[in-house]
């Protein structure tokens, strides 16, 4: 099974998989829909330039939450992000158009110190500058 995308960030892989096992098993689990928060953590908190060292993202507000990151060949994008889970020290998110989790950890006094970010194959940290 061939899957073909003119979008360098489109999970081909995960896309022929899915394929692959809906037509040789018949049956493929759906996931939950998202349901997001109604009031996280403010956003404006989580805005700033990220870093691990080799790569930034930058997250703003512009009456969403938006990750500027890096994907393949270095190619910047910018993805909507939506709040899904907050917990005492930390607050999920979800990108809405690729399969990102970003986790950002929250100190004691509510600040954002840093976040990971779960892609389809690699979990990378970056530190608030």
């Amino acid at each position: 099974m061939i899957v073909l995308s003119n979008i360098n960030i489109t999970p081909a892989s995960k896309i022929s998989s899915d394929l692959a096992t809906i037509f040789l098993s018949g049956t493929l689990e759906a996931k939950n829909p998202l349901v997001p928060l109604t009031n996280p953590l403010s956003f404006e908190k989580l805005c700033g330039t990220y870093s691990n060292g080799s790569q930034q993202v930058f997250i703003s507000y512009n009456q969403n939450l938006y990750s500027t990151i890096n994907k393949m060949y270095r190619v910047q994008y910018k993805f909507k992000l939506i709040a899904i889970e907050e917990a005492e020290d930390q607050v999920t998110f979800v990108s809405d158009f690729i399969d990102d989790t970003y986790l950002f950890k929250v100190n004691n006094q509510g600040e954002i110190i840093s976040f990971k970010v779960q892609e389809a194959f690699k979990v990378t940290e970056y530190m608030k500058q």
